[in-house]
């Protein structure tokens, strides 16, 4: 028989230890407004009903998650997509950056994780399409993911593992590097010594399979971390292309003609590393690398500061004040958002 609680038990019932307390604000009613309004919409209303007050918005929005985050994700989602309207229409591009963070790093792990789900489930059809086409798409809502074996080349002609298109949403990631030389016997097989796959022994083909399903599935594995820090970090440029317009693709294009007019090398890279969309997507990536390894339970920002900054790439080479702009979004995180991934 189900134990029925009367009204009156559960009404003077006290709150579990370390649950939140749902706080009545002092503002104008919302009367459904936070659900049945849209974005934008929700976002002026706030401002308005809120005298603009950062503060205040920022709490209503942050008991809204808090409160449904588990029972209904995307209501929750919608809350964080508010707040990052509120800083827009408040032009306040700092907050803004600061506070996607979160978003994106759910964004790159849910669909990281998905990622891995699919090449597990159709590894088959993954391998057969790799060696008689040498590469596998499909699409994940408006991203199209290309696993591929061929060499890839950069915009700048160099050989890359991943690389993201912003014009037609694909990411590709290619094998190439982790087949090109693989030990077999006293020597060395690898697809840059093959030209023909077909051509070669079952033993050798057996080989490739491993290596192709490590990289791909198998976490423990050091293929597969170099697969996922790629995949992250092109899946960032990924969200912010989605997530910014159109405006983002110009201001990259524009970024890309001044880095390649640039003739030193040196104070090209700089530039290079320097540049919005590579501070976004390196961020991220070293996040995202950081909590794999070490998890999220940090007991103080010092200790998180330090454990981060090796995971960024070359981040010794941003100038002082691109430095310090990265540690003060990274305080940000500490203070805001860490505790959602415990």
């Amino acid at each position: 028989m189900k134990h029925i609680k009367l009204f009156e038990d559960w009404i003077n019932e006290k709150k579990p230890a370390g649950a939140p307390e749902w706080a009545d604000s002092d503002a104008p009613d919302a009367n459904g407004r936070f659900r049945d309004l849209e974005i934008k919409d929700l976002a002026a209303w706030l401002i308005k009903t809120r005298d603009k007050d950062l503060k205040k918005i920022s709490g209503n929005l942050t008991q809204q998650v808090v409160f449904n985050r588990k029972e209904d994700p995307e209501y929750a989602e919608k809350m964080e997509k508010v707040r990052q309207e509120v800083y827009k229409q408040l032009g306040r591009k700092d907050l803004m950056e600061s506070a996607s963070d979160s978003l994106k790093l759910q964004y790159v792990t849910k669909t990281h994780q998905d990622f891995v789900t699919n090449c597990k489930r159709n590894f088959k059809g993954i391998v057969d399409d790799l060696f008689s086409e040498g590469y596998h798409t499909y699409k994940v809502k408006e991203l199209t993911i290309s696993i591929s074996i061929d060499d890839l080349l950069n915009a700048s002609g160099d050989s890359a593992v991943g690389q993201y298109d912003d014009e037609t949403r694909e990411l590709s990631i290619t094998l190439f590097p982790v087949l090109q030389k693989i030990k077999y016997g006293s020597g060395y097989i690898g697809i840059g010594m093959i030209d023909d796959l077909e051509e070669i022994t079952d033993e050798e083909r057996d080989i490739y399979i491993g290596i192709i399903k490590d990289a791909l599935t198998n976490p423990r594995s050091v293929e597969f971390g170099k697969i996922k820090d790629v995949f992250v970090h092109e899946l960032v440029h990924h969200w912010d292309n989605v997530n910014y317009g159109s405006g983002y693709a110009k201001n990259m294009d524009d970024l890309e003609n001044t880095r390649h007019a640039i003739e030193d090398k040196l104070q090209r890279d700089k530039f290079y590393f320097g540049m919005p969309h590579e501070i976004n997507a390196r961020f991220i990536q070293a996040l995202s690398t950081l909590m794999d390894n070490h998890g999220s339970g940090f007991g103080d920002y010092r200790t998180f500061e330090e454990m981060f900054l090796p995971y960024f790439i070359n981040y010794s080479m941003l100038s002082q004040d691109v430095q310090n702009k990265i540690k003060k979004r990274l305080f940000y995180f500490f203070e805001n958002d860490l505790k959602d991934f415990n």
